[in-house]
């Protein structure tokens, strides 16, 4: 019996990928600390040849002028860009090309911001006043929660919690669940869920 070839003898060929199929993709933090590293995130076609990935501030035009820049190596993986060039409180973006030049523009990350997470309140307050968090989040903030706890509490036991939707301000939460005998702190969450961005330092109830 002579042998059976698929597309001669009406079976299905088995799937596969080409390297077209590929789509050149890159990924960014929502978000990064002032000087901590910058890790950008690709995936290519496997015959992307040669191919670059530059930081650049969100809105600039001009491809020329990338803040930082470098080749990548493989068909995925990630880069780690240190802080230099970068600006405390402004939106930038990593934009990948291939070849040397500028004009194959292939893909364009997410924006991701450079800004601090603050929370704070006073050390000792009153029994009878409430209590005020003042807080700051990064410029492309959107929406998060502020708790009040015991100082020891699991981010899921929180005794109060209020839902915030701008990058700075303040909440004020009612002393009434609270005793002089413990120390208590705020804590700031990044969307809906515990993703706990700061802590407070303790404070104390005084009568």
């Amino acid at each position: 019996m002579g042998t059976c070839f698929a597309s001669l003898c009406g079976g299905s060929p088995s799937a596969s990928t080409s390297y077209e199929d590929v789509v050149w993709s890159l990924a960014a933090p929502d978000h990064v600390e002032p000087e901590s590293e910058v890790v950008i995130s690709w995936k290519v076609p496997q015959n992307y040849g040669i191919a670059w990935i530059g930081i650049y501030k969100q809105g600039q035009e001009d491809d020329t002028k990338a803040i930082q820049w470098n080749y990548i190596n493989d068909a995925n993986g990630s880069l780690v860009f240190p802080f230099k060039g970068l600006e405390d409180n402004a939106e930038y973006e990593a934009r990948i090309f291939q070849g040397e030049e500028y004009d194959k523009k292939k893909a364009i990350s997410n924006s991701f911001v450079v800004g601090s997470w603050t929370i704070s309140v006073d050390q000792r307050i009153e029994k009878s006043k409430p209590v005020y968090a003042y807080y700051t989040a990064p410029s492309n903030f959107r929406a998060g929660w502020i708790g009040l706890f015991r100082a020891s509490a699991k981010d899921s036991e929180a005794l109060d919690y209020v839902n915030i939707d701008k990058p700075s301000g303040y909440v004020s939460f009612s002393t009434e669940k609270l005793v002089t005998d413990f120390a208590y702190e705020a804590r700031i969450f990044h969307g809906s869920g515990f993703e706990c961005k700061k802590k407070s330092s303790f404070f104390t109830l005084v009568s």
